[in-house]
Parts: C-alpha cells; sequence; structure tokens
C-alpha cells in the first residue's frame, strides 16, 4: 500500500498508466476493508484499516463465515463476498452512510477457495472446490438482471487465483 513512498521504489519512474493515488472513501483515505473469523463461528466481524491514521475501526459484521469467501468490488462502490463453503453472496455498498451486508441471489454451484474477478457489473466465480471435488467450471453474476449463469469452463480444475487486467480474467 506504500510502495510508492519507499526510497528504493523513488529512483526508478512509474509508468504513466499506474496510478499512485491511494483510493477514496468516505472523504478519508480508508482502503483496506479486513475480514477476521470470531470466535462464536460462524459469525465474521470486519475492520475498516485507515492507512493515513493508522487506525482500524469496526465495518459492518456480516454472520455468515467467509474465511473460504472471495471478494470482488463494482464501480468502487459495491463489495461482494462470494462462496465460501457455500453458494451464498453479500454485498456491501459503501456508499451507505450506515452500510450493511445484504444478501445477494446464490451461486449455482458451492464453492470454496474460489477465485473471483469482476469485469464491468459481471462478477466471475472460478474454479475453486465444492465439497467433494476442485472445480473446473465457472458461472457469472449479472448485476443488472441479478442472475447467475454457467459460462465456458476451465480446461483445469483448480483452486485458483483471479486478476483483471485491461478488461481480461486471468486465472
Amino acid at each position: 500500500m506504500r510502495f510508492h513512498l519507499k526510497k528504493s521504489v523513488q529512483q526508478f519512474t512509474m509508468p504513466k498508466t499506474i496510478s499512485c493515488t491511494p483510493r477514496q472513501f468516505g472523504g478519508s483515505q480508508k482502503v483496506i476493508l479486513m475480514f477476521n473469523q470470531s470466535d462464536t463461528f460462524p459469525k465474521c466481524y470486519t475492520e475498516w484499516y485507515d492507512p493515513v491514521t493508522n487506525l482500524r475501526e469496526n465495518a459492518p459484521g456480516i454472520n455468515d463465515s467467509r474465511r473460504l469467501a472471495d471478494l470482488g468490488v463494482i464501480r468502487d462502490k459495491f463489495v461482494f463476498s462470494v462462496g465460501g463453503k457455500s453458494k451464498s453472496v453479500f454485498m456491501l455498498d459503501v456508499s451507505l452512510k450506515s452500510p450493511s451486508w445484504v444478501p445477494m441471489v446464490d451461486m449455482l454451484v458451492s464453492r470454496d477457495w474460489l477465485g473471483v474477478g469482476v469485469l464491468g457489473d459481471f462478477i466471475y466465480a472460478v474454479g475453486g472446490r465444492d465439497v467433494y471435488h476442485t472445480l473446473d467450471s465457472v458461472e457469472v453474476f449479472d448485476v443488472s438482471i441479478q442472475k447467475w449463469q454457467m459460462v465456458s469452463s476451465m480446461s483445469f480444475k483448480e483452486m485458483v487465483d483471479v486478476g483483471v487486467l485491461n478488461n481480461h480474467l486471468y486465472v
């Protein structure tokens, strides 16, 4: 998060396409949403971390274990927690004065250790595993119509990480 501030990095010229300005949230630079497993399983509590003040503060909690879930963000406004030993999906609208986690339409396949990527208003849930098997399947959630659908599977079965670059999904 503070990579661009290190002296060893400042001697290098950053490409013009890389932004070194932290994202803004609610007038401050709260850029990290942390999930922590509670002692009272399955509750999961969350915190905001503000790098400017180096302080943590409570964020809206979620009454479901999200330990094996993955996250996606749409329009720097909506955080989606996807999967994690279930088909469940929850959304947090960080632009609201009092944000809270809202259950969304469940995925078609139960997945944990999945990868999540966002392209526009579409959330991709990739690979992972169900209770018995490692998965090669991929499904996509269209936010505008609130519906999941299966798309082409991967050529391998794996628990994966997903990244998005230049409007391409990388697994």
